[in-house]
């Protein structure tokens, strides 16, 4: 019998989150595509001071701002946006900021290999829960042009792992080739949320820059030893599930609702297509921004419904006073689309440190 003085026990979920909050590091970041705010939380949990924010969505926005209200949030398309206008509301001059972050969609990473006017001719509209369209293949461009006009000390920007595939290459090789040539030392790799403590097993592109003067080399966070599951998180889940959202979860197509009784947990559906049923026992399968409509979204282990909400964002890494604007379905898109908190707070931790060490 093992003697249990020598047993390893992890952190509880609940108090590894509560662990975050930092003192401000003296460092000034500026967040753009902040959506509802999971990158800005994180540098923010790891002292970074935030008082500048982009995001265009309403109803995003709306979320950003009832969590930081003390962040000047920026209202308009990113090309309608300067880098004098940044630097004007910070009182900075050019190359004064610490670090330029943003998670700028590409909807066709494989037009990257022809002509930047060639692409906007073809542009791809993003629509949201709200009925907001926005066309999206030249945002990359746009941030790229911020980080030209700005030239902060380091950049971090975040995108999905499928930049990695064969016919994303040359959109890659673009950004890429554009930031080594305005000199900025490059990382680039795929992280595991669940390596940072989040209970999600999402998995997502960073690109992390420090300019060449600067004189260190952007590395990867340290991982964490502890690995969080499904029931780590939601057996400490601190608040009570909104009826409207648990009817919003709940409102199964009588299809997934047959498979749900059919499927143990973790097995996926030999019927419809990319339908799986939650382990408890392991990460929170990735989530889209469909919530109960979408297929690929996991159904919930032990009650015939989806995940709801607050559930995923607690999961994620939200803390429990994150407030959720908006209807049910915006609130997951919310979540869905949000940079996982535990992830920028690592990267904003070690960042912080290798600046530090310019000084």
């Amino acid at each position: 019998m093992m003697d249990t003085l020598f047993e390893i026990t992890k952190t509880p979920y609940d108090k590894a989150m509560a662990k975050r909050i930092k003192m401000r590091n003296g460092l000034t970041a500026v967040s753009t595509f902040s959506g509802c705010g999971g990158s800005s939380l994180g540098l923010k949990q790891s002292g970074w001071y935030v008082p500048y924010a982009v995001e265009f969505i309403d109803s995003a926005r709306e979320t950003y701002q009832a969590n930081f209200p003390d962040t000047f949030v920026d209202n308009r398309d990113i090309r309608d946006i300067s880098g004098a206008d940044i630097l004007k509301r910070l009182d900075m001059q050019v190359g004064e900021l610490d670090l330029f972050e943003g998670s700028p969609p590409c909807s066709s990473f494989s037009s990257a290999n022809v002509s930047k006017d060639a692409r906007i001719g073809a542009m791809k509209v993003k629509s949201y829960s709200d009925g907001v369209e926005q066309t999206t293949d030249d945002l990359f461009d746009e941030w790229l042009r911020l980080v030209d006009e700005l030239r902060p000390r380091a950049i971090l920007a975040e995108n999905v792992p499928g930049m990695l595939q064969d016919d994303a290459y040359p959109f890659l090789r673009h950004v890429t080739d554009t930031l080594q040539a305005l000199d900025y030392v490059l990382n680039v790799d795929v992280y595991k949320v669940t390596h940072y403590g989040s209970a999600t097993a999402r998995k997502r592109l960073i690109f992390q820059g420090i300019r060449r003067d600067q004189n260190v080399k952007p590395t990867p966070p340290v991982t964490l030893s502890e690995r969080y599951t499904l029931r780590d998180a939601l057996d400490t889940l601190p608040s009570d599930i909104p009826d409207d959202e648990m009817q919003h979860a709940g409102n199964l197509a009588p299809s997934y609702l047959r498979e749900w009784n059919l499927l143990e947990p973790g097995q996926g559906s030999d019927v419809i297509f990319q339908i799986t049923k939650a382990d408890f026992d392991q990460p929170l399968p990735t989530i889209t921004v469909g919530g109960s409509k979408s297929a690929a979204d996991p159904l919930h282990p032990y009650e015939p419904r989806k995940f709801t909400a607050t559930e995923v964002a607690w999961v994620t890494g939200f803390p429990a006073d994150f407030v959720l604007t908006g209807t049910p379905a915006q609130r997951y898109e919310r979540i869905a689309r949000a940079v996982p908190p535990p992830l920028y707070y690592a990267h904003g931790l070690h960042m912080a440190q290798l600046l530090e060490r310019t000084k």
